[in-house]
C-alpha cells in the first residue's frame, strides 16, 4: 500500500473516491493506495462471492465485493474489504458504503496481511455488528475464522485440510476449502486444486 503525500479530510477522500480509477483507504487524513491483486487472490474471492451470493437472500443481505467500502470509525477510518456482507436495511440507502457489516472477508497478500491481520483484525472487531471476520491465504489452502461469542469474545479457528468445512456462522451455511480454492493454482510445492 502507497501513503499518498497529502493529508485529505473525509470530504475530500470522499472526493477522490468518486473520481480515482484506484481506491484508497483513509485513516484519520491520511490515504493509502490499494495495489492490484493476483490470480489466485482474485479466483478464490469469485469462488466465495459465486457460492455465498447463490445462498443468501439478497432481500435480507447484500454481497460487496472489493469495490464497496466499509466504515471502520465515523469521519476517521474508511476500508476496502475484498469481500462484505451487510443485513442492515441502512446500508441499502448508501450506494457506495457499508456501514454495519455482518461478515467480511480478505484473502491475505503479501503487501497487506499484516495490515488485515494486524490494524483491520483489530477494528473490525469492534464494530458491534460483525458476526465474522474470515483471512484466507492465497499461498496455500489456509482460513482462519474469528467469530463473535455472545460474550463479545472472540473464538478463533483455523482450516487446512480440503475437506475442512468453514461454516459461515450468521447464515448456517458451510463451505469446504475444496470448494474456496477450486482452480487455484499454488507455487509448486502445494497441489492445485481442479
Amino acid at each position: 500500500m502507497e501513503k499518498l503525500d497529502k493529508i485529505y479530510t473525509v470530504e475530500e477522500y470522499f472526493e477522490l473516491e468518486k473520481t480515482s480509477e484506484v481506491r484508497h483507504d483513509f485513516h484519520l487524513g491520511e490515504v493509502f493506495a490499494l495495489a492490484g491483486t493476483s490470480k489466485p487472490h482474485n479466483r478464490i474471492k469469485i469462488n466465495l462471492v459465486k457460492y455465498l451470493d447463490d445462498r443468501i437472500n439478497p432481500d435480507t443481505c447484500m454481497i460487496h465485493d472489493e469495490n464497496i467500502k466499509t466504515e471502520l470509525f465515523p469521519q476517521r477510518t474508511y476500508v476496502y474489504p475484498d469481500i462484505v456482507i451487510s443485513c442492515d436495511a441502512n446500508d441499502r440507502l448508501d450506494n457506495y458504503m457499508v456501514k454495519h457489516p455482518k461478515l467480511i472477508l480478505e484473502v491475505l497478500s503479501p503487501g497487506t496481511e499484516s495490515y488485515d491481520r494486524g490494524f483491520k483484525l483489530l477494528n473490525y472487531q469492534r464494530i458491534p455488528s460483525l458476526q465474522q471476520y474470515i483471512l484466507l491465504s492465497q499461498d496455500m489452502m489456509q482460513v482462519e475464522s474469528y467469530s463473535r461469542n455472545e460474550d463479545n469474545s472472540w473464538k478463533y479457528e483455523m482450516f487446512t485440510a480440503p475437506d475442512s468445512v468453514l461454516e459461515f456462522s450468521s447464515f448456517g451455511i458451510g463451505m469446504t476449502l475444496t470448494q474456496i480454492y477450486q482452480h487455484v493454482n499454488f507455487p509448486s510445492d502445494q497441489t492445485a486444486t481442479s
